[in-house]
């Protein structure tokens, strides 16, 4: 078999099953899932043929010497698969495809350099770095929320002390100041971006905008992978199928 960020990610699963019924490797059966969950299988008979129809090519990298799992084993193993480690090994498989371990403390040292840096240039205006800042107000239901993002590309410093960042273009900080009544709260968020050319009200949209992809999940979930429609009852097979839809939707 060959060494996939799956299998290395994965490896540390208990696996439920007793030693004698083990035919079938772990890694083949949450590979299989993952890939078939992607291609828009939803139970447990559609991933054992998917698996079956795409057997050449994961016998590049499974060991496949037992065929491909029936549609018993793959209920029998998500059924009884600790939720919890599942969701830790995922967890520990998207950090290592976004190569977002921390090196050495040099993430930490990053952001406080940014958050450093912009709650100095906010404070005295950037006098002397060129910025862009937009200014948005929005009210409603008696709530007034007043956003002002602040834009600059001068990154070059950061980057010499940072140089794995490469690909970062400018550094971004919100102050948002909400009034609901007489209670006024404050809240100062920092952001890095790759975009050389936009301009602060591009970025603040751009932020707007994640947090409501973020808010429409489970709306995703249910209308790309018919989560809401899964009849998945016994066992863990319905926690761990809804976490192989994230894996599938990241």
């Amino acid at each position: 078999m060959t060494s996939t960020t799956i299998s290395h990610a994965f490896s540390s699963l208990s696996d439920p099953r007793m030693e004698r019924a083990k035919r079938h490797p772990l890694v083949n059966i949450l590979t299989i899932s993952i890939c078939a969950i992607i291609a828009g299988c939803n139970d447990f008979q559609s991933i054992s043929e998917y698996g079956k129809s795409k057997k050449v090519w994961f016998a590049q990298f499974l060991d496949l010497e037992q065929g491909i799992p029936s549609r018993d084993t793959f209920n029998d193993v998500l059924n009884r698969l600790n939720p919890q480690e599942f969701a830790q090994a995922f967890t520990q498989w998207v950090c290592s495809l976004g190569d977002l371990q921390d090196d050495k403390g040099n993430q930490g040292e990053f952001y406080d350099d940014i958050q450093l840096f912009m709650d100095e240039q906010v404070d005295q205006k950037f006098l002397k770095y060129s910025h862009d800042v937009f200014t948005d107000i929005h009210g409603d239901h008696g709530r007034i929320e007043t956003r002002r993002v602040w834009l600059t590309h001068e990154v070059d410093w950061l980057i010499h002390r940072h140089p794995r960042w490469t690909s970062l273009k400018g550094i971004v900080v919100v102050e948002s100041t909400r009034e609901i009544g007489d209670k006024t709260t404050y809240e100062r968020r920092d952001y890095i971006t790759s975009h050389q050319d936009k301009k602060a009200q591009f970025i603040a949209h751009a932020i707007r905008s994640h947090w409501h992809v973020e808010n429409k999940l489970h709306w995703q979930l249910d209308v790309s992978f018919d989560e809401d429609k899964n009849r998945l009852r016994s066992g863990s097979a319905a926690e761990n199928i809804s976490l192989m839809n994230k894996i599938a939707l990241n």
